[in-house]
């Protein structure tokens, strides 16, 4: 459904590892996806239970796509995972080459985890794949995500609407010399 290890490359920052889901990450990737609060920005905002946790982990270990690519972000010195970040064909072509999008236990917040993970993200969309434009939605309302993609170079676009309600558009173009 999403992607296969064998093709997922990993990456590491000063504190993360973006890196391939395991079948041992179901436990803690459960606690993130129950939490309601951590939960609440995410599409609908609705949580998965432990049997929808484990058919959405079984996904990314299944047979992969190009166009779909989610990792495990896990801490650089432990390897405990505490969120997840995946690029995504954009919802409308035109928006950009790819969209961005991250998700941090509760418990990890606020120690700039999301932007060195988006900074890892916006960097290989720029110098391994060079894409043009990337994109990224938040709900107005998430002032954290909007700092995020702020400290990563985001500039916000437009607000639209879809099936979630409101969402911020946000573009990170690449520069050219």
């Amino acid at each position: 459904m999403m992607n296969t290890p064998e093709r997922l490359a990993t990456y590491t920052t000063t504190r993360l590892t973006l890196r391939p889901f395991r079948l041992t990450d179901l436990a803690p990737l459960a606690a993130i996806q129950a939490d309601p609060i951590a939960m609440r920005f995410k599409g609908n905002g609705a949580t998965y239970d432990l049997p929808e946790t484990r058919r959405y982990l079984n996904g990314l270990l299944g047979p992969g796509t190009q166009l779909v690519e989610i990792w495990a972000i896990a801490l650089k010195e432990t390897d405990v995972l505490i969120g997840r970040a995946g690029l995504y064909p954009p919802d409308v072509a035109t928006w950009g080459d790819r969209e961005i999008d991250y998700l941090i236990a509760r418990e990890h917040w606020g120690k700039g985890y999301a932007t060195e993970a988006a900074g890892e993200l916006v960097r290989v969309c720029f110098a391994e794949r060079g894409y043009q434009q990337i994109i990224a939605l938040t709900r107005p309302e998430n002032s954290a995500s909007i700092r995020v993609l702020a400290k990563t170079g985001f500039q916000r676009q437009t607000t639209i609407s879809n099936d979630f309600g409101d969402r911020l558009l946000f573009g990170n173009r690449r520069l050219t010399t």
